[in-house]
């Protein structure tokens, strides 16, 4: 996001707090990324994977669209419908945040 947007509502891009928000934003953002790519390298389609994950296809494109905040639970689901799995890991603040939250290999 430009700082323009910010001053806009009131936000400051330089508080700490703005910016561990803005790079949680952008690893949620670059799963589910990858995550999409995954099943479209797949060849499935949203209604492949919501069969498989026992859900709706408006669940799926919900989920794609990053426009909401869903669980954990759902997120793995997803991955396995699409043939893959997600491994977690923690990190100290003062380390990047690469690999956290990466799609594992099958």
């Amino acid at each position: 996001m430009g700082t323009g947007l910010y001053e806009h509502i009131g936000v400051d891009p330089d508080d700490p707090r703005q910016k561990q928000a803005d790079e949680d934003a952008r690893e949620y953002a670059n799963l589910i990324d990858a995550l999409v790519s995954l099943r479209k390298q797949g060849g499935l389609s949203q209604s492949d994977v919501a069969q498989r994950m026992g859900t709706t296809q408006s669940v799926v494109s919900d989920l794609e669209r990053i426009g909401g905040n869903p669980r954990i639970s759902t997120i793995q689901r997803y991955a396995r419908a699409v043939g893959w799995r997600l491994r977690f890991g923690v990190l100290t603040s003062k380390h990047s945040a690469e690999g956290v939250g990466e799609v594992a290999a099958r």
